[in-house]
């Protein structure tokens, strides 16, 4: 006849239960949402750019700035040195004629660089919208753009890639994480919003079982 199993000790149940949490913290989403709830207690600002183009020689067109709870610190269109491409102009939809009186970025730069002075910039594609921002601005004001963050490469750890750069679209993202547009897509606002919107979402999966880590910790007598 089999013995009957040995019944664990509340000790043991505790030990067993923070075990299975801590492994399911190892994932990718979990290590990703971990990572944006350390950005967020840095209070960044979420930046986007809409542009004349991709190249070297494109400056932006249009600006956004909010923070974490989607409050619009700066939003702008900017009267930019060159045309528009036809190709960006099908993205963004805004011509030559409708940027005509807006400020060039010379003349914005001041603003943004007071909205984001010591704090963390996020950006989906930093490294595309702070060079394009850095193609903009008038030359020796590069380093006053500060510390930037990827969420693209944050959503691309958290939801996986979608394609074959290794990386996802913003719309993918905002897909994957079941989360509403906060307005048209491709145009600076409600991309900037979106970005927050989505390191919100990422950042609050780990929550619930880091929360309950935190209660069965030694230091809290469980």
């Amino acid at each position: 006849m089999r013995a009957a199993p040995k019944r664990q000790s509340p000790a043991q149940k505790v030990a067993a239960r923070r075990l299975a949490l801590q492994s399911r913290l190892t994932s990718y989403l979990m290590k990703a949402s971990v990572r944006a709830d350390r950005l967020l207690a840095q209070d960044p600002v979420f930046l986007d750019v809409e542009t004349t183009g991709l190249t070297a020689d494109d400056e932006v067109v249009e600006i956004a700035v909010c923070n974490r709870y989607e409050r619009v610190l700066l939003h702008t269109l900017v009267n930019p040195r060159i045309e528009v491409s036809e190709e960006a102009q099908a993205v963004h939809g805004l011509s030559g004629d409708m940027l005509h009186g807006a400020p060039r970025f010379s003349e914005v730069a001041p603003r943004l660089l007071e909205v984001i002075a010591g704090r963390p910039v996020v950006a989906f594609n930093a490294d595309f919208d702070r060079r394009l921002i850095s193609q903009s601005l008038p030359s020796g004001s590069v380093a006053e753009l500060g510390r930037w963050s990827c969420a693209m490469e944050l959503a691309a750890q958290a939801f996986g890639p979608t394609n074959d750069f290794g990386t996802i679209s913003l719309i993918d993202a905002m897909d994957a994480a079941d989360l509403p547009w906060p307005g048209r897509a491709h145009r600076a606002t409600a991309d900037a919003m979106a970005c927050a919107r989505l390191v919100n979402r990422i950042a609050s999966h780990h929550r619930p079982i880091s929360e309950e880590l935190d209660s069965l910790s030694p230091a809290s007598g469980v």
